[in-house]
């Protein structure tokens, strides 16, 4: 038997275990990352990242309506619509109230300004995690 150090004692593992432990930890996760035009996304076998990080000028964006930003490609694409707050700020770069970011199943990244009235936006900040499709 091998003996492994835990934080909570000693803990005994026959060599098969062993070897299998050992083969686990050894193998490297494989990250694809892409700068997209609206930031970078990110994926670990199933599980994305979609950081965004956007500055642009966009009039006129309506209270509760939606504004498409980019469509994802089809391996990044989430199950079932996925939604996060978002850090939406207008020209004079005061952050809005009530901004989020969701992600259709069909790819489409969108956002919204709940503020009650129509805005000018400047700059768009989110981060959401989710499982992809495929």
């Amino acid at each position: 038997m091998d003996k492994i150090d835990f934080q909570n004692g000693i803990t005994k593992l026959n060599k098969a275990m062993f070897d299998t432990f050992q083969n686990n930890i050894a193998k490297k996760l494989t990250v694809n990352s892409s700068d997209i035009s609206i930031g970078t996304i990110y994926k670990i076998g199933r599980l994305v990242v979609l950081s965004i990080s956007y500055t642009a000028s966009i009039s006129n964006i309506a209270s509760n309506t939606a504004k498409t930003l980019i469509t994802l490609a089809e391996a990044y694409r989430p199950g079932k619509l996925i939604v996060g707050q978002a850090v939406i700020k207008d020209t004079a770069y005061k952050p809005l109230n009530n901004s989020y970011i969701q992600i259709r199943p069909t790819g489409a990244v969108e956002m919204y300004q709940n503020s009650g009235s129509t805005q000018n936006v400047a700059q768009v900040l989110a981060t959401l995690v989710y499982v992809a499709a495929s």
